[in-house]
């Protein structure tokens, strides 16, 4: 009993125990996340009258899912507490007899990065792409990855013609030996400019 206590205490997520009347019986917040009602208000409630109805519909499907057989379920959501949005992760598994344990973890702030990393590739796109200069993006092997529009007029092909192509196909041999290419010094983190004809 000591040794199940303590593992559930080093959990980082917070645990449900929902009985097979679709009750919360008990609650572990290991994982400090704040829930909707205090447990107070909760335990030995329907879910009907804890969660709002969009979540309850899914949950209860959820459940049905690991009643009939399903080992775990993930399952990914968001709850609005007056302003405040926040999302969360929670793993379904089956849990003695009838019941079923609902592990839960806050994954705000991991949703809140990818939500700004798709902002930023977004608006890093927008710009590459109504760029004035031609803007080529090439791997360590030369290989083009990136071209904007105003590349593919300056070389005069299309962009997945030019995406099956390398910065070589474009440069004259004897340049390359007079200005090789300096993948290196920008493996280094440092910036270069050269000028070619």
């Amino acid at each position: 009993l000591e040794r199940n206590r303590a593992i559930v205490n080093a959990l980082p997520d917070t645990i449900f125990i929902v009985d097979e009347h679709d009750r919360f019986t008990d609650f572990i917040n290991t994982g400090g996340i704040v829930t909707l009602l205090p447990p107070e208000k909760f335990l030995n409630r329907h879910i009907d009258e804890v969660l709002p109805p969009d979540l309850t519909k899914e949950v209860k499907e959820n459940l049905q899912a690991i009643r009939a057989g399903r080992r775990m379920i993930t399952h990914q959501y968001q709850l609005e507490a007056g302003t405040v949005k926040a999302d969360f992760e929670a793993r379904y598994v089956p849990y003695g007899k009838n019941s079923i344990l609902m592990l839960v973890h806050d994954t705000s702030e991991k949703a809140e990065a990818e939500r700004k990393l798709r902002e930023s590739e977004v608006k890093y796109r927008t710009l590459v792409e109504k760029a004035s200069d031609a803007i080529f993006i090439v791997d360590f092997t030369g290989k083009i990855q990136v071209v904007n529009p105003a590349g593919c007029r300056l070389a005069q092909y299309d962009e997945q013609s030019l995406l099956q192509r390398t910065i070589f196909d474009f440069t004259i041999e004897e340049d390359l030996d007079r200005l090789p290419l300096q993948f290196k010094a920008v493996t280094e983190g440092k910036t270069v400019t050269t000028e070619r004809k």
